[in-house]
């Protein structure tokens, strides 16, 4: 019952040029740069947002999570 119809249970491994895996890892490389990037600015954005409001805790916190988004990004798109 825990096997799946058709099932051999090998585990089936594929190859790729080292070339084309060199490809792949810049292009996630740089797709997380660009998700990192715009999260830096919203915490940014919220840290800024909170210090107009007397908010210190989340100021802090928001300041800190922009720092390290931004620290993310930048070494993503080296």
């Amino acid at each position: 019952m825990g096997e799946l119809a058709g099932s051999t249970g090998e585990v089936a491994y594929f190859s790729m040029p080292v070339s084309t895996l060199a490809l792949v890892a810049r292009s996630k490389r740089r797709s997380l740069g660009v998700l990192f990037g715009p999260l830096a600015v919203g915490f940014a954005g919220l840290a800024a947002w909170s210090g107009s409001a007397s908010q210190w805790v989340i100021l802090a916190a928001a300041a800190v999570l922009a720092l390290w988004m931004a620290e993310l990004a930048l070494r993503a798109l080296r």
